[in-house]
């Protein structure tokens, strides 16, 4: 990783009106193979609760690894609530983003789509000194794409591996962007400071 900050990125268009069909998994398969786009992915949403001594997590298969809330176990705000990253109710977190290089050009986000998983236990804690590995990963066009996020138990970062076959002939560019949706949870009295300081790095 390196201190480059994260900006907001301008919302992706990920299916151009009249080409593609929202549905709860992600996109319709029969629209996506119309624009030449082929994905062998899960058909539904699994959820795994990860526990350490510093941190509580909710991780999804969706988009490899989706994290809906991150709280931090040994901090509170004034309610005595914990201090939240990531909010499920505020919706924001990372997501990976990429135009195609296979049929039409579409900008796909990798978490409109549910990924097989190796490990589907729904919850799992983590003492000081371990750590525990989720992988994530479904077939894109036959190119595989694969997410390992680590945790730690001492740690309060994870450790995020993005692996795809044959990159070159996946991404239009050669290039994926790394975004941040709905910047961060206020937990501080003063909002406005809370707002202001509040930055996001990778």
């Amino acid at each position: 990783t390196s201190d480059t900050l994260i900006k907001p990125a301008e919302p992706a268009v990920a299916v151009s009106p009249g080409s593609s069909v929202q549905t709860e998994n992600g996109m319709d398969q029969a629209a996506l193979a119309g624009m030449g786009i082929y994905i062998d992915s899960d058909q539904q949403e699994k959820f795994t609760e990860i526990e350490t001594p510093l941190i509580h997590v909710k991780i999804s298969n969706r988009g490899g690894g989706k994290i809906y809330d991150y709280s931090l176990n040994r901090y509170n705000k004034l309610d005595k609530s914990p201090v939240k990253i990531i909010d499920e109710e505020l919706q924001n977190g990372y997501d990976i983003q990429f135009l195609s290089a296979q049929g039409q050009s579409h900008k796909i986000q990798l978490n409109q789509f549910y990924f097989y998983t190796e490990n589907e236990r729904e919850k799992v804690s983590i003492e000081e000194n371990g750590s525990f590995s989720m992988s994530y990963y479904i077939s894109y066009n036959e190119r595989r794409i694969e997410k390992k996020i680590t945790f730690y138990g001492n740690r309060y970062h994870v450790d995020l591996q993005f692996i795809v076959s044959d990159p070159q002939g996946l991404f239009l560019n050669k290039e994926y962007q790394l975004i941040w949706k709905n910047g961060l949870p206020a937990n501080e009295e003063n909002r406005v400071e809370d707002y202001s300081y509040s930055e996001i790095y990778a």
